[in-house]
């Protein structure tokens, strides 16, 4: 439906209620979510926001926009990394500090 060409123009210059807005149109048009996400990292969106964006363009809750971006193809390159990260916040945050 949109070529690169269109998401690399818009992609920097959208506020996030412009790609809420843009995500909205795309969902009404029939796009699956996994197409949405892959708009919103192709216009350069972080994973935190591509899960805030999707959250209110869907309205589904935080936890399965998380979900659903994380567990995404379009972020699978990230997910190791991504849930090594977490867990080394877990250990720090639950480990004692050395005295």
């Amino acid at each position: 439906m949109f070529g690169y060409e269109y998401t690399y123009k818009l992609g920097p210059s959208m506020t996030r209620e412009e790609f809420i807005a843009e995500c909205k149109l795309r969902l009404e048009a029939g796009e699956d979510i996994e197409a949405i996400v892959r708009f919103l990292r192709a216009s350069a969106c972080s994973k935190i926001d591509s899960i805030a964006v999707l959250n209110r363009a869907s309205g589904i809750g935080l936890a399965k926009a998380k979900e659903v971006v994380h567990f995404s193809a379009t972020w699978a390159d990230r997910k190791a990394s991504d849930e090594k990260f977490h867990e080394d916040i877990v250990d720090a945050l639950t480990s004692e500090w050395p005295t």
